[in-house]
């Protein structure tokens, strides 16, 4: 084993998880499973892949945590901050993180959506950076969304009353 103690948590299982923040390890997948209930039976899974946690031949890459990372770890240890995500459930909230992030990126390349697995870490980064900031910045990174052609084409009406709803449930958050 090398020098980081193995432990069993949680954490791993929730799919906005990426990096361990205690040991600054990329978190590894150990197994695949398309069925919702088989996916969760560790013991089934554990025997099956003993051998390689035992010799330490998991392919993990150290990897610095983001504040997202921090934020999710003490979310989940129900440590809160001042982060007004921290109202929302983990998960609306991550996928708020997530959605801002592809927001961001959308600017930045044409194809958010081709970012690999292993890269993910930074869409969810970028979208908490932004929530972190006021209305206003989300507002604006929605508003450079609904700017780019193929948007303005296709959903322009219903875009536009989602941004007007969102921007007002924004404005009642950052009030609170």
């Amino acid at each position: 084993m090398t020098q980081c103690t193995w432990y069993l948590r949680g954490h791993g299982a929730i799919s906005h998880v990426s990096a361990c923040v205690k040991h600054g390890l990329r978190v590894v997948q150990l197994w695949r499973e398309p069925g919702i209930y088989p996916r969760y039976d560790c013991a089934k899974h554990l025997e099956s892949i003993k051998d390689r946690v035992l010799r330490d031949d998991l392919e993990s890459h150290s990897r610095k945590t983001t504040d997202f990372d921090k934020w999710v770890d003490n979310h989940l240890a129900y440590r809160s901050g001042e982060v007004w995500l921290d109202l929302f459930p983990l998960h609306a909230a991550a996928t708020c993180s997530q959605l801002l992030g592809h927001a961001v990126l959308r600017r930045l390349m044409t194809e958010p959506s081709r970012v690999c697995h292993d890269d993910l870490w930074l869409v969810y980064e970028l979208g908490f950076k932004v929530a972190l900031q006021d209305g206003v910045a989300i507002h604006q990174a929605l508003r450079d969304l609904q700017e780019l052609p193929a948007v303005r084409v296709t959903v322009q009406k219903t875009l536009s009353i989602s941004l007007r709803t969102f921007s007002r449930n924004i404005a009642a958050w950052t009030k609170r």
